[in-house]
């Protein structure tokens, strides 16, 4: 169940764009009545229809959540014990790209960890040749 600000926020930027609730189930893939629930608070959809519902209501995910208390409350809300709103965002905008674009992101994660830990070997190397400058 939502506490009540989704629901409001969604049917807010519905109405803002003049659209009826089946039109917005239609172009969601779900039934009518699905879609009732969510603006009812008697569903929470998950992530991937909050995504797809900001745009079709063009507004971001952050307009339609309160990043701080419905996004950790949702599909992670175990597992995001510890991570940053931005760490959230991630993992939840990861479950909603198709699976060869999870691979291109985690190719180009690990490229970029890779890079990070070779400017990270240069610093430390730098710093142990400053230290044994200072010693001589």
């Amino acid at each position: 169940m939502t506490d009540g600000k989704i629901k409001d926020r969604i049917k807010k930027y519905r109405t803002i764009n003049n659209l009826t609730q089946q039109s917005v189930a239609d172009r969601l893939g779900i039934d009518r009545t699905t879609y009732s629930k969510y603006e009812n608070g008697r569903a929470t959809p998950p992530f991937y229809t909050i995504v797809k519902l900001a745009r079709i209501l063009n507004v971001t995910v952050e307009e339609l959540c309160d990043s701080n208390n419905e996004l950790k409350n949702n599909e992670f809300s175990d597992a995001g014990a510890g991570l940053t709103n931005d760490e959230l965002r991630l993992l939840y905008s990861f479950r909603a790209i198709s699976e060869s674009r999870k691979n291109e992101i985690l190719k180009t994660i690990n490229r970029l960890v890779r890079d990070q830990e070779k400017e990270n070997e240069k610093e430390v190397g730098k710093e142990i040749e400053a230290e044994l400058s200072a010693e001589n």
